[in-house]
């Protein structure tokens, strides 16, 4: 598994030296903005998710900490930058589990989902942030839920009881009530 940042459950990049395990707080966030988007992104569009509250110089400012920090890390020195705008391509979990469910792979898309999005890690201190990622989650979570239903549905047509109740089971243990 090489070059790949799985986000779904423990936060971790496979790099071609090894696994590296993100840390939790502010890194891991701006690595997964970056990545789940994976086009160019605008400083100022990050800034006002991360720093909202501060003033606008302040917040490039921390940005531009930010950034250096996670470029120096071994698992992040492949984002991108220009003057205006950052951007990370690297391939992710996320993305082949939503790749899985939009093409009906059912199997793949459930076997992807490790866990919630950013599992472990400290909740942002923004606000912005904070609902950004609230968001994602949940919307994971329900599609995540939804393929397990849908798996569920061809072990049955398959007559495969046993699986089929462990899929099922995996659903009501997700499910607080």
């Amino acid at each position: 598994m090489e070059n790949r940042l799985r986000l779904l459950g423990v936060p971790t990049r496979y790099a071609a030296d090894g696994p590296y395990e993100l840390p939790s707080g502010q890194a891991t966030h701006l690595a997964a903005v970056l990545a789940l988007r994976g086009d160019w992104s605008t400083r100022d569009d990050i800034v006002a998710l991360f720093w909202p509250d501060v003033e606008p110089q302040r917040g490039r400012h921390n940005l531009a900490q930010l950034l250096y920090a996670v470029r120096r890390a071994p698992w992040g020195s492949d984002i991108e930058t220009t003057p205006r705008r950052i951007r990370w391509t690297v391939p992710t979990d996320v993305a082949d589990f939503r790749t899985a469910t939009s093409e009906g792979g059912w199997q793949a898309a459930a076997q992807a989902y490790a866990g919630d999005l950013l599992e472990g890690v400290q909740e942002p201190g923004s606000a912005e942030l904070a609902a950004w990622l609230a968001t994602e989650r949940q919307d994971l979570r329900e599609t995540w839920k939804a393929v397990l239903l849908r798996r569920a549905e061809e072990l049955t047509s398959a007559h495969a009881w046993g699986e089929c109740a462990s899929v099922l089971r995996r659903v009501l243990a997700s499910d607080g009530l």
